[in-house]
C-alpha cells in the first residue's frame, strides 16, 4: 500500500553541468561570498526551472540519454537581478545548444513548456544577496581567477529535491 506522501507531485530541476574546472572556481567564490550556499545542487546552468511531477523516471532517462553535437557555451560578464529581497548574481549563458536542450525537453514532458518564461534567460549563479562593496569585491576576484569564458557542458542531468538532504541526482 502506497503512503499518501507517494502520490505528492515531487520536484525536480533540468540542468546542464559544469566541466569540473568552472565548478571549481565557482564553488570557491561560492564559499567565500555565500558560505550558506547549498552544496547538493553542483554549479551549472538551468535548462528547465523546478517543476513538480508525479511521475516522470522514464522520460528522465530518455533526458539524459540526448546526445548533442558538442557546441560550447560561452558566459558574459556578471549581472545581478532582483528576487525581491534577494539578489543574484549570476553570468549569462549563450550558445544554441542551451535552446536545443530545452526544446529536446519539451519533446518529452510537453506541459514543461509553460514553466519557462519567454525572459527565463540562461545563466551560471555565482552567488546570492550580495551588494555594494560585497559585488565589487565579487566581480573582482571573478576578473583575478582564470574562469573558461567558452566551454562544453558536461551533459544534462536530472536532480530531485528531497526533504532530507537536499537536491539528489537521478541516475
Amino acid at each position: 500500500m502506497l503512503k499518501k506522501a507517494d502520490h505528492m507531485p515531487k520536484e525536480f530541476v533540468i540542468v546542464f553541468l559544469m566541466p569540473e574546472d568552472v565548478s571549481r572556481l565557482i564553488l570557491e567564490i561560492r564559499r567565500q561570498f555565500q558560505p550558506e550556499a547549498d552544496q547538493s545542487l553542483p554549479p551549472h546552468i538551468t535548462i528547465i526551472p523546478p517543476f513538480s511531477l508525479p511521475d516522470g523516471e522514464e522520460g528522465f532517462r530518455r533526458i539524459e540519454e540526448f546526445n548533442f553535437r558538442p557546441k560550447g557555451i560561452t558566459l558574459g560578464e556578471i549581472e545581478t537581478f532582483d528576487q525581491g529581497k534577494n539578489n543574484v548574481a549570476y553570468l549569462p549563458c549563450q550558445g544554441s545548444i542551451l535552446q536545443q536542450a530545452r526544446d529536446a525537453v519539451f519533446q518529452v514532458f510537453p506541459k514543461l513548456r509553460s514553466s519557462c518564461s519567454g525572459d527565463s534567460a540562461f545563466h551560471l549563479t555565482l552567488a546570492r544577496n550580495v551588494f555594494g562593496d560585497e559585488l565589487v569585491a565579487l566581480s573582482s576576484e571573478l576578473e583575478q581567477k582564470e574562469l573558461a569564458r567558452y566551454f562544453m557542458p558536461e551533459g544534462l542531468k536530472v536532480f530531485r529535491k528531497t526533504h532530507t538532504s537536499g537536491w539528489q541526482r537521478i541516475k
